[in-house]
């Protein structure tokens, strides 16, 4: 596993990871302690998966 990349956004942040199969994994974690997995894929999918999400929070949507 990687060091994670972490991307802070309005009410927590996402951390992603390349595990050791070679897949990457990334976590939203709340600011209020609670946490979920937001994808886990293979690297050519997981780029837009990951901006998706960033800018539905930067946007307001879930």
């Amino acid at each position: 596993m990687t060091s994670p990349i972490v991307t802070r956004v309005q009410g927590g942040e996402y951390s992603t990871v390349v595990l050791s199969d070679g897949s990457v994994e990334t976590c939203f974690f709340h600011d209020d302690g609670s946490s979920r997995v937001v994808a886990r894929d293979f690297p050519e999918r997981v780029q837009d998966i990951a901006s998706r999400h960033v800018r539905a929070d930067r946007e307001g949507r879930p």
